[in-house]
């Protein structure tokens, strides 16, 4: 095995080594430690049971006995009723002074018309900005060596999701199960949420948080807290309600909920001794959160059950218009003392409106659609490779292309195979669709992809030992061999042409793109091997990005987006190593225009999608003039690309900063020895032309047109038509003067023909067409150096 392939076979390893072990925090704990918890959670139940609104007051003095909720705890709880008194005016503000103060306060009429999504998941994002009300909170004094004697030695006051700034932006998701308990008309039913708030460009300065609480299903209004061995939040939920109709709600579902668990937890059939934990990191030290949300009224005619219906169990009803979610909010700590809400137009101009997100059901139509179009993408890009594929299937076309680009395709394609096979495994409704995607893409990638850029790979190495070896044959330092003198064969031969600088044997095997005779080597060169090798490298390369990605995922803002930009840009680079490659072998038409075109644009609209895009599945903020300059850059590309294919290779690269390579379209003056010589007008005693001119144009009168002093006609020996060439007299000729203008045309006309180094002219057309198949001239068989 190579040492490319053990490295793969290495890494495969550790990652399955890694999946044996669940690395998630607390999920069993001792019987001791549940025990231990049990025993707080049925004495915090009991207060909960016994409580009625108003018990805790900070501002009249009145306390719980719970941890965090006493005096001498030293936490900011007089924040509480401003916090409270903002998600008061929120309401309002969302249902109007008139309903929101009836809901508030519970009196919901039986004919009541504010219509509102009664199962709230999914995901909304928006701004958040730090609350006016919060300003003159004063800083908390936490006894964090009475509430956390463990801890506080290891974390040293440090505190985690304490936001600073003074805007930024947020995220939540929500999941809502199981069926709503009624109390008094009220539904009130359990929902978790995923909170993502980000406060700064590092990586300290973002916060994911896990919340739990209650919907009430009549009002749209969610109250959620975090849950720690400081702060038993659910079991003060309802303390935190509006009003007091809401507390008898809220404790009517908590009691039976709250109760189910702790009755599993003793009987340790629930081996969690925190199953509402809001850090995935048990042992640090981080604020805690009280979460206010309102839910805005959607606009629709029809039935919200039915129409919630119609989307978790759809049956083909057509008509239904399906709002987004919209959502007002109020976020306090009471431990960290500061207070944010959700901005809107008022507050932040720029067209901000509160949070603003999609129901689950929703965001996973809107995913297979999208899926669905990335998947023709990729079926076009397999459709394009192939067409190249087959145009390219010879040695002389394959040296042309250049690898690193091709495997810059490869590796991009690899990149998307292991996210659509990581994403099978958390896919839920869209699994079919990505099951689908993920084998369409390795097609793409696998059989398409890797083959060809493996026979680029080998046509090229092959061309690199060739070249090597005469490079050190043709050393001063080499070893002298014996010299074999083969006897003249008699046998009729083509007479060797004027430029040609060895004779060719018949018994010397031909290389395989007809470049001259092929040394025998001394070292064969495994085929197998080197696929093997190249397989192996671009396979490693795929799973150390794809690996370096997911890491990079837990970056600080500023160094992810770093990463992910400069990742975008290197793949929208992906002509530069061909355009490179061009320039060094002077060669054009590397590649079919539609793959250049087609692959640029397949390749970009995943770019465009996530730059420039604000509906994307990532929820990703558009970076529109990122994206303008991304096709920018693909573009500028391609017009190099057109400009070598008609200027030619080399154009305005110095002379001295690329090697020497034959140019087979010179422009043809009289003035100069070698086009002389191609004319068969040369001074030179031992020059012969290997082909014959002519006039180009005559009269009828049998006299010569003054077009025929500037032009010569060959014969192609190809299709056995005649060749065209446009012929610069002398300056000091009488004719000079008249022929000044010839020059720029020429320059473009020099397109049409092809001359070889043994002096024989072609069109382009013909000779390009033959130079596929065999670098040698069709008439003396010539090697030819490459297009």
């Amino acid at each position: 095995m190579s040492l490319w392939g053990r490295r793969v076979v290495s890494v495969v390893v550790i990652l399955l080594l890694l999946s044996l072990f669940d690395s998630s925090p607390g999920s069993r704990s001792t019987n001791k430690e549940v025990d231990n918890a049990v025993a707080t959670e049925d004495s915090a139940w009991h207060s909960l049971n016994g409580s009625v609104f108003g018990d805790f007051n900070p501002s009249e003095n009145k306390w719980l006995n719970l941890t965090g909720f006493r005096e001498s705890d030293g936490w900011a709880w007089e924040g509480l009723v401003k916090a409270r008194n903002r998600a008061r005016e929120q309401t309002i503000h969302a249902l109007g002074e008139g309903d929101g103060e009836q809901y508030l306060g519970g009196n919901i009429p039986k004919d009541a018309t504010i219509p509102f999504y009664r199962n709230v998941s999914g995901c909304i994002r928006g701004t958040w900005i730090r609350s006016s009300a919060g300003e003159a909170l004063k800083r908390p004094t936490p006894d964090l060596e009475t509430l956390l004697p463990d801890k506080i030695q290891r974390e040293k006051h440090h505190y985690h999701r304490n936001v600073s700034g003074t805007t930024g932006k947020i995220q939540i998701s929500f999941g809502e199960k199981g069926e709503a308990d009624e109390w008094d008309n009220l539904h009130a039913r359990g929902v978790k949420a995923k909170l993502y708030i980000e406060h700064g460009r590092k990586l300290e300065d973002s916060s994911y948080v896990i919340l739990n609480g209650l919907h009430l299903l009549e009002t749209g209004s969610m109250i959620l807290v975090t849950q720690s061995e400081k702060f038993p939040g659910l079991f003060a939920l309802p303390h935190f309600a509006l009003s007091d109709r809401h507390f008898s709600a809220y404790q009517h579902r908590l009691n039976r909920t709250l109760k189910d668990i702790i009755d599993l937890q003793k009987s340790h059939r629930f081996h969690d001794a925190n199953p509402w934990r809001s850090s995935l990191d048990e042992e640090s030290i981080d604020c805690e959160i009280i979460l206010y949300l309102q839910q805005h009224p959607i606009s629709t005619v029809f039935d919200v059950s039915s129409l919630e219906k119609e989307l978790r169990f759809p049956t083909g009803r057509t008509g239904y218009s399906v709002d987004s979610l919209k959502i007002s909010m109020t976020l306090f700590s009471p431990d960290c003392g500061y207070i944010l809400e959700s901005a809107d137009s008022a507050q932040l101009p720029g067209g901000a409106k509160h949070l603003v997100g999609e129901k689950t059901e929703v965001f996973f139509f809107k995913a297979r659609r999208h899926l669905i179009a990335f998947g023709v993408a990729l079926l076009l890009q397999a459709l394009s490779i192939m067409r190249q594929t087959k145009d390219s299937c010879t040695p002389s076309t394959k040296n042309r292309i250049s690898v690193t680009s091709i495997t810059i395709f490869t590796i991009g394609d690899g990149l998307v195979l292991l996210a659509l096979f990581t994403m099978t495994t958390i896919a839920d409704m869209t699994f079919i669709t990505i099951l689908a995607m993920t084998y369409l893409a390795g097609i793409s990638s696998i059989m398409f992809d890797t083959n060809f850029v493996v026979g680029i790979y080998l046509v090229q190495l092959e061309d690199d030992i060739r070249m090597r070896r005469q490079q050190e044959s043709q050393s001063p330092n080499r070893s002298s061999t014996p010299q074999v003198t083969h006897p003249p064969v008699d046998i009729d031969v083509l007479p060797l042409p004027v430029t040609a600088s060895r004779a060719f044997t018949p018994e010397a095997p031909m290389a395989s793109d007809g470049e001259g005779p092929m040394e025998v080597p001394t070292d064969e060169v495994s085929t197998s091997e080197a696929s093997r090798q190249m397989f192996s490298r671009v396979i490693f390369s795929v799973v150390c990005i794809f690996i370096l990605t997911f890491w990079a995922m837990t970056w600080g803002t500023f160094m992810r987006n770093a990463y992910f930009n400069l990742m975008a840009f290197i793949y929208v680079s992906c002509w530069i190593p061909q355009i490179y490659r061009n320039a060094i072998r002077n060669c054009r038409k590397a590649l079919r225009w539609d793959f250049v075109v087609g692959q640029s644009t397949l390749r970009l609209l995943p770019l465009m999608y996530f730059y420039a895009y604000d509906g994307n599945l990532l929820y990703l903020a558009p970076e529109r003039n990122k994206a303008i300059f991304f096709a920018g850059w693909a573009w500028t590309q391609i017009c190099i690309l057109v400009i070598q294919d008609v200027f030619g290779p080399r154009l305005f690269v110095p002379k001295s900063w690329m090697p020497p390579a034959y140019d087979y379209h010179p422009i043809l003056r009289e003035d100069d020895e070698n086009a002389r010589i191609i004319l068969g007008f040369s001074s030179s005693p031992n020059a012969t032309s290997p082909t014959t001119s002519r006039p180009g144009r005559i009269r009828e009168d049998g006299t010569e047109s003054r077009d025929s002093k500037f032009k010569r006609l060959f014969d192609c020996a190809i299709c056995m038509q005649s060749v065209e060439v446009p012929i610069i007299p002398n300056s000091n000729a009488p004719d000079g003067k008249a022929a000044e203008g010839l020059t720029g045309s020429a320059f473009l006309w020099r397109r049409n023909y092809m001359i070889t180094p043994c002096r024989h002219v072609f069109h382009t057309k013909c000779l390009e067409a033959a130079m596929r198949y065999r670098l040698q001239c069709p008439i003396c068989r010539e090697g030819l150096p490459p297009l």
